[in-house]
């Protein structure tokens, strides 16, 4: 046995690592449940299956790999984002009243590009709901930051 096989059979056991501490600790709990180590068992045997894919050069492998470590990267993020309580800048920013007229002064503008994609009513709404402190999910707090960033420079370079 040579050692890509041994390495690819080492990624094999970390990846069923996931399986088994989810196992047991929902036998302890008596419940369904998905801890931390899951993911880092997820993390530790996709990596090591993707380096073994990319030696193997099977692009069906690493594409399932790659796409695998992005969703489990992402909940670890989504973890550690909850438990010290970060709330993105943008997300503070626009609660403020000076800096959310200013966003609406952009956004709402009369040749404003974004409300081709998205409605003047829909676009208030959002920054109003901001500023009586209601949350917003982070893919719109991503579309209002790129939809200003993206007005303001076609106003920079285009007008």
């Amino acid at each position: 046995m040579n050692g890509w096989i041994v390495f690819g059979f080492c990624g094999q056991a970390l990846f069923f690592m996931r399986f088994f501490v989810q196992w047991v600790v929902s036998e302890r709990r008596r419940e369904s449940v998905i801890p931390i180590y899951f993911w880092y068992f997820s993390v530790g045997g996709g990596t090591v299956l993707l380096i073994y894919a990319i030696h193997l050069r099977d692009p069906v492998f690493i594409a399932g790999q790659a796409a695998g470590l992005l969703v489990y990267l992402r909940n670890l993020t989504f973890i550690y984002r909850k438990k010290s309580g970060f709330v993105p800048p943008f997300e503070t920013w626009l609660m403020q009243e000076g800096f959310n007229r200013r966003v609406r002064d952009v956004l709402l503008d009369g040749d404003a590009v974004v409300t081709r994609v998205a409605s003047r009513p829909l676009l208030d709404e959002l920054l109003t709901d901001t500023l009586q402190g209601r949350k917003l999910r982070h893919s719109v707090l991503n579309f209002l930051w790129g939809g200003l960033f993206t007005e303001m420079w076609i106003r920079e370079h285009l007008r």
